[in-house]
């Protein structure tokens, strides 16, 4: 019988993209880890540690390129402290700026400057146990492996080998799900193409095989009548490379006419058995606190967690 794949991590995301801020101060962030905790929730990733304008902590290398607004509040380590409370793992993400400004694979001096500066305001703390490389790719972004292989060695090197996760998506450019907010219901995907994934990665991987240790692919993209599928060549790849096959299987519903409700919990256990199945490691997922928590600003995330507890105590 396989392994009941759980749910082990969650990202945090208070430096938002594309979802509302839930306006938490440390009180409301305080009874969330609680809740993550007792939903068997064993590591954090924090998203990014800034987004264009936006910073999660008082940064001093940010702002030489890049103008951001005031930090209020420090973010990271307001995190770590209820990390070290809660007995879990932090693993915090990079900077991002804006894509179309070119700086999201060319500015690796910042990359690497960002890195020291995390390492040197938050290095001591005993639940600093990795790093996340921010920066998602899809399988046709030749610019990323350089990049990912110079920040790896990199931090590795300043924190004497803490692992690496990356959380790659299933590229649009195959043709398979585009639904940014339900634009294209799910009944109407267009199936993977598996052959172009798989020569894709194994060649990515290939070259980021020792410097990258964890990959957790995001499972949204993927039509659920493919992704058994996935995760099984997703599995064979990280065997073949030296990796660890994690999933981040979305726990918002990219089916839904707008973006994002919380997902359907019929969906997400469907998304766990498969994993199982398919001899996955773990599962984190993005993301607990507005779509899993009984904290949420959406009700329907209370009774996820509800459904979730059920499943993981059964």
């Amino acid at each position: 019988m396989n392994k009941k794949v759980v749910i082990t991590g969650s990202f945090l995301d208070e430096i938002t993209a594309d979802i509302p801020c839930q306006n938490w101060g440390e009180k409301e962030w305080d009874q969330d880890f609680a809740a993550m905790k007792k939903a068997g929730i064993e590591r954090v990733f924090l998203i990014r540690a800034g987004f264009n304008r936006r910073l999660a902590y008082p940064s001093r290398v940010i702002p030489q390129k890049r103008a951001v607004f005031p930090v209020y509040v420090d973010l990271i380590e307001l995190f770590l402290r209820l990390a070290e409370k809660y007995d879990m793992e932090f693993w915090p993400g990079n900077y991002v700026g804006n894509s179309a400004t070119g700086y999201y694979y060319h500015d690796l001096d910042l990359d690497l400057r960002v890195a020291d500066e995390l390492w040197e305001r938050y290095g001591s703390s005993k639940a600093f146990k990795g790093w996340y490389f921010s920066k998602e790719i899809g399988e046709d972004e030749p610019d990323a492996v350089d990049i990912f292989l110079k920040l790896a060695k990199h931090c590795k090197d300043i924190s004497g080998g803490l692992p690496i996760m990356i959380s790659p998506w299933v590229s649009v450019l195959h043709g398979i799900k585009r639904n940014h907010g339900g634009k294209v219901p799910e009944w109407n995907d267009t199936p993977i193409d598996f052959g172009a994934f798989r020569e894709s990665w194994d060649r990515i991987m290939g070259c980021i095989e020792g410097a990258v240790d964890i990959v957790a692919w995001q499972d949204g993209y993927a039509p659920y009548a493919q992704v058994l599928q996935l995760y099984r060549l997703q599995k064979d790849l990280a065997v073949k490379h030296g990796m660890r096959a994690w999933i981040n299987t979305e726990s918002f519903d990219r089916d839904m006419p707008f973006r994002f409700p919380p997902i359907d919990w019929r969906c997400l256990r469907y998304k766990l058995e498969c994993a199982s199945e398919a001899g996955i490691d773990e599962a984190i997922t993005f993301e607990f606190s507005h779509f899993m928590s009984p904290n949420s600003m959406w009700p329907s995330a209370g009774h996820l967690y509800d459904r979730y507890l059920e499943y993981i105590n059964a």
